[in-house]
């Protein structure tokens, strides 16, 4: 702000007035000024707010795609929609609805809908391939389950396809859909200027190599540098484990040391 002020202010300009833009001096000077604030113009406004990779999140995912330069930009019209008469995919929607509260610091308030009130875009969608509500919608963008998961033997794999006229989260399992969730959450990023979710048009596919993935230890520790204490505040802890796709914790009175 100095440095934009130091140029623009009246003595500036002032200056480069000095000499008559008839001459060659005075040509240079205004072109200068010209060159000038164009630049200032272009540093007020700021570069475009770049979306998250893929490769950021953790853990990282097995495989993962940009499909295009396009962006995908979630805005306050956009519409989470999932089963409502499935308890857990419905939970997936609310918790993500709840982290895209977060992000966006309260801005971006996407409503949940039932299958039977489905748009044609801007929505999130959250299900079963097989489920005929979005079984062509899945068919159109040429997803497979059946392939695109061929190896996940612990039935917690997802595909995530977020498309800038859509976001589909998709598995044979409840649990998929969850993790799916997990994933995205890692790629919220809130452009306030354009007040919306940027995206990049990318395709994760992802399946754990356990079934559980867990540790066992004391109430209180340190989980990447932060001080963790599962017994005062379980719910942070779960949110922590969540994030990183734990699914089991043991917790003792005592830790042995290992030896």
């Amino acid at each position: 702000t100095m440095l934009r002020k130091s140029f623009l202010n009246q003595k500036f300009i002032q200056n480069f007035s000095l000499f008559p833009a008839y001459t060659v001096a005075g040509c240079i000077r205004q072109i200068c000024l010209l060159f000038f604030i164009t630049l200032l113009t272009v540093l007020s406004f700021g570069n475009p707010l770049e979306p998250v990779e893929p490769n950021q999140i953790i853990p990282l995912p097995r495989q993962y795609s940009i499909l295009s330069s396009s962006a995908v930009d979630v805005g306050a019209s956009w519409k989470i929609v999932a089963d409502q008469n499935n308890d857990k995919d419905w939970f997936s929607a609310k918790y993500l609805k709840d982290e895209i509260m977060e992000v966006s610091d309260s801005n971006l308030n996407l409503e949940i809908v039932d299958f039977s009130q489905l748009p044609s875009q801007k929505r999130i969608i959250i299900g079963n391939p097989q489920d005929p509500n979005i079984s062509s919608i899945v068919s159109s963008y040429g997803i497979d389950i059946s392939i695109d998961l061929q190896n996940d033997k612990h039935n917690q794999g997802y595909v995530l396809l977020a498309d800038p006229n859509g976001i589909l989260i998709i598995s044979d399992t409840t649990t998929g859909n969850f993790y799916g969730v997990i994933s995205l959450n890692w790629l919220l990023k809130y452009d306030s200027d354009n007040e919306s979710i940027v995206l990049k048009n990318t395709k994760i596919t992802d399946w754990p190599d356990l079934e559980v993935r867990g540790f066992y230890g004391p109430y209180y520790f340190k989980f990447h540098g932060q001080d963790i204490n599962t017994r005062d505040d379980p719910e942070e802890w779960i949110e922590i484990m969540a994030k990183y796709k734990y699914n089991l914790y043991c917790g003792v009175e005592t830790a042995p040391l290992p030896n």
